[in-house]
């Protein structure tokens, strides 16, 4: 029940012949080749929908309200006051989060077993140093 006349080298040779995988370059010429080239060894470009004064005025709106944004614009609270109160606004939500990040730092540190030296592992360290940056920071 085998077919006559198919031995593995006749296989071998028929699948050398055909193509198996095609690339662009098969169905380009050389100019639609050379554009695609140049595409392609540019950088994506990401833009943001949106700017620092915008980002700065949804903060103002999401932390201080309507009627806060209101007195900015119509000059009722300088420029100069805004900053400052959204600089100690986040102040005062970093140290809210630092207790948090403490127990977290904490719990895993438990599981970070030490190398074969008896240090612990970098991460663990590195983590610490953050930890400390950030309570000198909200102090």
């Amino acid at each position: 029940m085998t077919a006559h006349g198919i031995t593995l080298e006749s296989a071998r040779a028929e699948l050398e012949q055909k193509e198996l995988h095609f690339r662009a370059s098969d169905f380009l010429s050389e100019s639609e080749q050379e554009q695609l080239r140049e595409v392609n060894s540019k950088p994506a470009v990401h833009i943001k929908p949106y700017d620092e004064i915008d980002a700065f005025v949804a903060e103002i709106l999401a932390r201080f309200g309507w009627q806060a944004y209101q007195a900015w614009q119509s000059g009722e609270i300088s420029t100069d006051k805004m900053l400052r109160y959204v600089a100690a606004e986040r102040a005062r939500e970093d140290r809210g989060r630092l207790p948090l990040e403490t127990l977290i730092f904490l719990s895993v540190a438990g599981s970070n077993h030490p190398d074969k030296n008896g240090k612990p592992p970098k991460s663990l360290a590195r983590a610490h140093k953050l930890l400390q940056q950030e309570a000198k920071k909200g102090a």
